[in-house]
């Protein structure tokens, strides 16, 4: 610091302290699951309510498709799959309870 006060070069300053950034939150739960008891068949689904289906459809092995809320004939084909295990008839259309059995299967 003597060298400073007689034309040497200026002390650097100390780095500055780390910022702390705040713990990203997570919940519990995403928005856009479906509580099991809640779900209606197929004609009533939302969109978040179909993807949730083709999500939990993708998980047991039933599904390869995009997860996109459009019931098409790959998802037609798993809800088959889905009630051939569940021992009903192969229809193609998710009921009520169902859909409620599939979202507890996964």
């Amino acid at each position: 610091e003597a060298g400073y006060l007689v034309g040497g070069p200026a002390p650097q300053p100390p780095p500055p302290e780390p910022v702390q950034k705040p713990a990203p939150v997570v919940s519990a739960q995403p928005p856009s699951i479906p509580e099991v008891a809640s779900l209606p068949d197929e004609y009533r689904m939302s969109d978040p309510e179909r993807r949730s289906v083709q999500v939990a459809m993708a998980k047991i092995g039933y599904y390869p498709g995009p997860i996109d809320g459009i019931f098409g004939p790959e998802s037609r084909a798993a809800i088959r799959r889905l009630q051939h295990e569940l021992q009903l008839p192969l229809t193609g259309y998710l009921t009520a309870a169902q859909a409620r059995k599939l979202m507890a299967f996964h």
